[in-house]
């Protein structure tokens, strides 16, 4: 993920440093994997490395960092174990990076390269302390020494949420902390004006149905709109392309199976309409609040579309 470049310069601009906590490895059970990315500035923490003991401890040394008379890097191999009060029994190493306003041209390099479709890898060195930084087009040799290498530029699977309603508004604050693309459609507009500001891409349109053509291939679908009908003409136009990750329609058993056999009345083919998931979320989660419905569906998303991604 490169979420971590557009929060980075955010923080710069009311910072004079900010450094960078990244999991360069991760053996065994460790709470985040590599490439997690916490920034820690004067006064607060964006992101997290897996919390506990080891994130206290993190953030105490990137602290530390903020001295000008310090070096700008340092590389820490912590094992989760009786020392840091964690059982989790794998190790991390740590890869702390100080980051100053002098930097904001690099990044801003980095940021205009993704904002054109560019796609890459940061190749980060340890150069005595000191860090060089370069951007490849080519999976990079990292080299002697410890290196840091991301790809960077690698879109998130897309979800196109189709509906903005309680349950919708709940779903989409969710996803926007998730490794996922967010759209929202919706044919009205105090809705998706009520959407939590973030990051999600909205989209106004008095034919939402019109509107699974556009959506990317690859992408999941949610149907979740204020009308049945309105749900039906957007099933009905997924199910009709074979390129989608999924398709997930909101609502009862017995909502399913009309829609199913209305989708085989107009003629759509028994196997296209086997792959209509409906009702969504995983199972054992009964409550009907929006927030508890947003969570069961974000689950079953993680587990059937982020997996099959990574």
């Amino acid at each position: 993920m490169s979420r971590w470049i557009t929060d980075l310069r955010n923080h710069l601009r009311n910072h004079p440093r900010v450094v960078r906590v990244a999991v360069l490895k991760a053996r065994g059970s460790t709470p985040r994997e590599a490439g997690a990315v916490m920034l820690v500035t004067p006064h607060d923490i964006d992101g997290t490395i897996g919390g506990g003991e080891l994130e206290w401890r993190a953030e105490k040394l990137a602290r530390s960092m903020f001295l000008p008379d310090l070096g700008p890097l340092k590389i820490e191999r912590w094992p989760l174990g009786p020392e840091l009060g964690q059982c989790c029994g794998g190790s991390v190493t740590l890869w702390f990076e100080r980051f100053e306003q002098s930097d904001l041209p690099f990044l801003t390099g980095l940021a205009e390269r993704l904002e054109r479709g560019e796609q890459g890898w940061l190749l980060s060195r340890d150069r005595g302390g000191l860090v060089e930084r370069q951007w490849t087009y080519q999976p990079p040799v990292e080299g002697d020494g410890e290196s840091l290498v991301e790809s960077l530029g690698r879109a998130d699977p897309p979800v196109w949420v189709f509906g903005a309603g309680h349950v919708g508004r709940a779903l989409v604050g969710l996803l926007e902390t998730l490794p996922f693309s967010v759209s929202v459609i919706d044919s009205r507009a105090s809705a998706l004006e009520a959407l939590p500001k973030g990051r999600s891409l909205r989209r106004l349109s008095d034919d939402p149905a019109a509107m699974v053509n556009q959506a990317p291939s690859g992408a999941a679908l949610l149907v979740m709109t204020h009308s049945h009908e309105i749900d039906y003409g957007i099933c009905r136009a997924a199910l009709q392309r074979s390129d989608l990750a999924w398709v997930g329609l909101i609502g009862s058993d017995t909502k399913a199976t009309c829609f199913r056999l209305r989708l085989s009345r107009d003629g759509l083919d028994d196997a296209r309409i086997a792959t209509l998931v409906s009702p969504i979320g995983v199972e054992g989660v009964r409550s009907k609040l929006p927030a508890a419905i947003a969570v069961a569906v974000a689950a079953q998303l993680l587990q059937r579309v982020r997996s099959r991604d990574s």
